[in-house]
């Protein structure tokens, strides 16, 4: 029975290590529209063509599907996030992040 948690374990941590290794691409990607500040940029508009729904919602929701383990998501998050922030600082955001059950979601939480 250990065994069979011990070889998920380390699926999820191979997983992790494999993506990172193969996601370069992701990787330059993201940090240059970070860098850009073009999901930024992208949210501000978004907020401004969608003001008035978005003015009678409490919760600012952002959906990331395929985040792996996080690691290209959270410059991206960080982004969006601060765009909404400026706009309602007191505005409640819920970020809903997925993949494969066998991702490690340690280094997002």
């Amino acid at each position: 029975m250990s065994s069979s948690k011990e070889s998920s374990d380390s699926k999820s941590i191979r997983m992790g290590d494999d993506y990172n290794k193969d996601a370069v691409l992701q990787q330059t990607v993201t940090g240059r529209a970070v860098q850009e500040k073009i999901l930024y940029k992208l949210t501000k508009k978004y907020i401004e063509e969608h003001s008035e729904r978005l003015a009678t919602s409490s919760v600012f929701r952002i959906a990331e599907y395929g985040c792996a383990d996080g690691s290209n998501s959270l410059m991206v998050l960080r982004d969006i996030i601060s765009a909404v922030r400026e706009e309602d600082a007191e505005k409640s955001i819920e970020v809903f992040c997925t993949d494969l059950p066998s991702a490690n979601f340690s280094r997002v939480f």
